[in-house]
Formats: structure tokens, sequence, C-alpha cells
């Protein structure tokens, strides 16, 4: 057999093999929550649709910890034999954005505007029923804060799931607030 024909497959084998059990379980976990959120919104199952985005993030953050430790490794900035502290430390810096992020959007009066705004919407309401609550994550969204001492102002865009008796959907609001003037806009209904 070729050698060149073997170095792929062997190398990829090497490759996943060194990857810790923490993160190979963070993988596999992402992929079937992943796979399930995606099932779950195309079957219309009302049940954990946030599991797609916390899929996403953890098949994200697995896979690109070691491909960050390993790119490092290789062009010897990092040393291989504290490989798995490396591994560690950008598995907590990773974790503490995606956890400092979704408290900032929990906390965020963007986020509750647009709360409101979707629970008085009749086209949402007629969609999904009652609404019952709100994903615990927020899917996707930005918030830009800009200003001097004499004025501010804020724009964000956030996707949130409504949960209702009926189904549940994906509403995307635009807010913009300026001197603690807040408009807000449905974007898709």
């Amino acid at each position: 057999m070729n050698e060149d024909s073997d170095f792929i497959p062997a190398r990829f084998q090497k490759f996943f093999t060194e990857i810790p059990i923490v993160l190979k379980v963070a993988l596999y976990v992402g992929i079937v929550l992943f796979l399930y959120g995606s099932l779950a919104q195309m079957l219309s199952i009302y049940f954990f649709w946030e599991s797609r985005v916390l899929g996403y993030v953890l098949i994200l953050c697995s896979v690109s910890i070691v491909a960050i430790v390993e790119f490092f490794i290789a062009i010897k900035v990092f040393d291989p034999f504290y490989r798995e502290g490396w591994r560690t430390l950008f598995t907590l810096i990773f974790s503490g954005m995606f956890l400092g992020l979704q408290l900032l959007f929990a906390f965020s009066d963007s986020l509750e505007i647009a709360k409101r705004e979707i629970e008085s919407n009749a086209v949402i309401k007629s969609e999904v029923g009652q609404i019952t609550g709100f994903g615990w994550i927020t899917d996707g969204g930005s918030i830009k804060t800009s200003g001097n001492t004499l004025h501010s102002s804020t724009h964000a865009i956030l996707t949130l799931i409504v949960k209702g008796e009926n189904a549940f959907a994906f509403v995307t609001v635009e807010l913009h607030e300026v001197d603690g003037e807040w408009e807000s806009k449905i974007i898709n209904e």
C-alpha cells in the first residue's frame, strides 16, 4: 500500500485519539444536541429547542480548543509537554466567554423590552398560542452601545425562542435606544 494514502487517515486517527475525554464527550453531546434540536424544529416537537444552539456551541468550542492548541504546538509557541494544561485553559476561556455573553443578554434592558414586544404582538400569539415562556439561551443577537457624556444609544438585534401553548417559534426583535427612550420592532413574525 502507498504510504501517502495512509498518511492522512493515520494522522487524523492520531489527532482524534489525543483529544481528552472531556472534549470528546463535549463533542459527542454537542452533535447529539444539535441533531435533536434541528430535528425537533423540523418535526415540530415542542421540547428543548435550545439544544440546537447549545450543541452548536459545544461542537464549535471542543473542535476549536483542540485545533488552537495543536496549531500553537505545531508552530512551536506551546510546549507539547503542557498540552493538557493549555486545553484546560482554553476550555475555561471558551466556557467563560459563552456564559458571560449569555449573562450579558440575560440581564440587559433590551432583552426585557424584546420580551414585552413579543408578548404584546397579536400575530405571534395567533401563531404559537398563549405565550408560556422564552428559551433560556438567546439564539443569536448583538448589542452595540455608543455614546458620549451628553448622549448614549444602543442598537440590539435579538433572536428568542418563544414558547407557546400550541407551538414554538424563533422571533427576531430589533431594538434602538437613544437617551433612555426605546423603540422596538419585530423583524420576523
